[in-house]
């Protein structure tokens, strides 16, 4: 995910990768030792901000999980791009590097 991340991303996305299948629960194993207090505080405060997340392609679950989780952690405005970034790319809009 990290290779992906730095290859083209979408501006102001941040990367925090989930795996590619379908978390029943959190697992620090499975996220290598991150904590879900991690992924709170990357996504702030507010929550009631828009967040949208996305993967690298269709039947990636990564933007499944992390919508998931994002919703357990009480935010309320929390989509999914289905498509993920492939899509995005395949419409014309642009990608980053930074």
């Amino acid at each position: 995910a990290e290779d992906s991340f730095a290859k083209g991303h979408i501006r102001h996305a941040v990367n925090f990768a989930f795996p590619k299948e379908v978390m029943d629960e959190w697992s620090d194993e499975v996220m290598d030792g991150r904590e879900k207090e991690d992924f709170r505080q990357l996504l702030g405060e507010e929550l009631d901000r828009k967040i949208v997340v996305y993967c690298g392609f269709v039947k990636c679950a990564r933007s499944h999980n992390a919508a998931i989780c994002a919703r357990e952690l009480g935010f309320t405005n929390v989509y999914r791009y289905p498509g993920g970034i492939h899509a995005w790319r395949g419409s014309g809009y642009a990608l980053t590097t930074d």
